[in-house]
């Protein structure tokens, strides 16, 4: 049987603020009358407003038409509205209501809930949702919105936030209604109270007939950092800019790179003296740029927040595949070319609701967060265990204490995984330990 204590979480990932807008088409008076007709077993088109994780929506439909009995579903419960079915805000293949129909009337919600490759199906009696799907499918909505509030889960500073999504829709009147005054309802999801026995929706005709959950087709694999890294630096193409940035690296002027799954590169983009935009994520896994000798040699606060950007890009809920590298140089007369180099490359170790709260609702004051990174690196130069004595340039220990203190400025301490790349090809994950001022480098296999 399922544990009794599951955490459902509802996440906002894809709304910056409030969101206002007028539905087009679809406010037509018509939409009562085309639900007659409604195929609960065609495949789903998503008529929801908002933005939902289609691809989880997809499959969790597969799942329960694969092992559905759909006379027995309608019969006991009602037509399943596919189309109409909503993860609010939540992406990943994680979690989803569908709501259930019978005689125009949204009698039920569906709830849905993967865990690992395991897929589980709940009944959701909760009258507020239920009127709502039922005025988003039946009534004539004039507008729309979505937010997310963060709230601490106890009142401790350190204790991670979690969000409650928060939908609304204004209902209008047709012009059979003259007396009718529209009125605005909302409603909101936050995470699940541990504790609660969910009921078992039932799509075969046995009580409790789901209760062990139901195979999920193809959950997103979860690959570890080394795993991600080998693959990203053995692809010719990758290897061939990256060459490219290394010498960069020793001159004035920064440029990047956009890199592919599969491997294919963007052509090079120009930057400026100390910065280059990489642009637009969407199509790409992540991103790598250089520092120049006179910057310094680890990813800023700007860099973390593009790194986000490019997990936010990637598609069925690999948010951790997303990276960014950065590679830097500084002057050396010990060193084989004259050169010490550093390359670093940095992936979000964190779950979808964080990497939604450190993007979306974070405020950013880039001015005062680059002024702190700089200013600690001044701060750490002063001391002996990070510094190089022949330049007073910050060593790699300094450089990886600077990145896991600017991490817990930005409140995301233990959220990003930071690696290094030494000019051998060795890779090694960087781990801060837990005095929080020192680091140990970790080979991977």
């Amino acid at each position: 049987m399922m544990k009794k204590t599951i955490f459902r979480l509802c996440f906002l990932l894809t709304i910056l603020s409030t969101l206002w807008c007028c539905r087009n088409e679809e406010f037509s008076t018509e939409d009562s009358s085309r639900q007659r007709s409604y195929n609960s077993s065609a495949r789903f088109a998503s008529k929801s407003f908002w933005k939902e994780d289609e691809v989880y929506i997809h499959k969790v439909q597969q799942v329960f038409m694969k092992v559905a009995n759909m006379e027995h579903v309608k019969n006991r419960y009602g037509d399943m509205y596919w189309d109409y079915a909503m993860t609010f805000g939540q992406f990943g293949e994680s979690y989803l209501l569908v709501p259930v129909v019978k005689d125009n009337r949204v009698v039920l919600l569906m709830e849905a809930v993967r865990e690992g490759n395991k897929v589980y199906f709940f009944e959701k009696e909760d009258k507020g949702k239920i009127d709502f799907f039922q005025a988003v499918i039946f009534s004539k909505i004039t507008d729309y919105g979505e937010k997310t509030d963060s709230q601490n889960s106890t009142s401790s500073r350190n204790t991670p936030v979690f969000q409650c999504n928060t939908r609304w829709i204004t209902i209008g009147c047709t012009d059979k209604e003259p007396n009718c005054i529209p009125y605005t309802t909302s409603e909101t999801i936050c995470k699940w109270i541990p504790g609660t026995t969910p009921k078992t929706f039932d799509p075969i005709g046995m009580d409790d007939g789901g209760g062990n959950g139901y195979e999920y087709p193809d959950p997103p694999e979860e690959k570890n950092p080394c795993e991600k890294m080998k693959s990203i630096l053995t692809n010719p193409q990758v290897q061939a800019k990256i060459k490219e940035l290394k010498a960069q690296s020793k001159s004035s002027g920064e440029i990047g790179v956009k890199i592919k799954a599969d491997g294919t590169t963007s052509a090079t983009i120009s930057g400026g003296g100390h910065d280059v935009e990489l642009g637009s994520t969407a199509g790409y896994q992540g991103g790598y740029h250089n520092h120049t000798p006179t910057g310094i040699k680890m990813l800023s606060p700007p860099d973390i927040v593009k790194m986000l950007d490019f997990a936010m890009s990637q598609s069925g809920g690999n948010i951790q595949d997303g990276f960014l590298g950065m590679y830097g140089s500084e002057k050396c007369s010990s060193c084989q070319d004259g050169y010490r180099y550093y390359n670093y490359m940095i992936n979000f170790s964190g779950n979808s609701q964080e990497l939604a709260e450190f993007l979306y609702n974070s405020k950013h004051d880039f001015v005062k967060l680059i002024k702190d990174y700089r200013k600690r690196e001044k701060e750490l130069s002063n001391d002996s265990a990070y510094v190089n004595f022949s330049n007073g340039e910050l060593n790699d220990k300094g450089l990886e204490k600077l990145f896991f203190d600017t991490l817990k400025n930005m409140g995301m301490e233990g959220k990003v995984n930071l690696q290094k790349i030494e000019d051998n090809g060795t890779v090694q994950t960087i781990i801060l330990n837990s005095n929080g001022n020192s680091t140990t480098p970790i080979p991977c296999p």
